[in-house]
């Protein structure tokens, strides 16, 4: 007798002394005449499942817009600027001796000097400015713009795992 034989006996006889197969209590004393042989297989399980699928479409836009722009200006103008001019007032005579005591004879020299001031002259002269100003003006505008777009598709799961198969008798 091999081992799975002597396994059963013992399980049915334990199970013939508890009492826990039912209402009539039986004993084997004798192991079957042939075992079946367990058969390895595997089962397939299968879903149909919705899946997301994320698609990016670059689509080109364009517009017409108003677009500021700066444009350089000149404004001239007339400034008046002061300035200082020396100028010729009048003259002084200066009297020079050779000698400070009036005793000695005495040489005496009279020089006449120009008298010379500064005067403020208004002088007009051209200036400018230069100024950025702003303009409006319609242009083109244009872009790429990437649209997402979701759609879902039906895909199917089969998860297959391994098991193990009891044949049927009079199979």
């Amino acid at each position: 007798m091999n081992r799975l034989g002597t396994w059963m006996i013992a399980c049915a006889a334990t199970l013939a002394a508890s009492g826990a197969a039912g209402h009539e209590s039986m004993i084997v004393t004798e192991p079957p005449l042939r075992f079946e042989p367990l058969v390895t297989t595997t089962v397939a399980y299968r879903w149909e499942v919705l899946t997301p699928h994320l698609t990016v479409e670059a689509r080109e836009v364009g517009a017409r817009v108003l677009a500021p722009s700066f444009v350089l200006r000149r404004f001239e103008y007339d400034a008046v600027e002061w300035t200082s001019e020396h100028r010729l007032i009048g003259r002084v005579a200066d009297l020079e001796c050779k000698y400070s005591d009036l005793g000695l004879p005495n040489r005496c020299v009279t020089t006449w000097r120009d008298v010379y001031v500064d005067v403020p002259v208004p002088v007009v002269r051209r200036d400018h400015i230069d100024v950025d100003m702003l303009q409006w003006s319609q242009r083109d505008w244009h872009t790429v713009v990437d649209v997402p777009q979701l759609t879902w598709t039906r895909e199917t799961l089969v998860v297959t795992l391994p098991a193990v198969a009891v044949p049927r008798s009079g199979s």
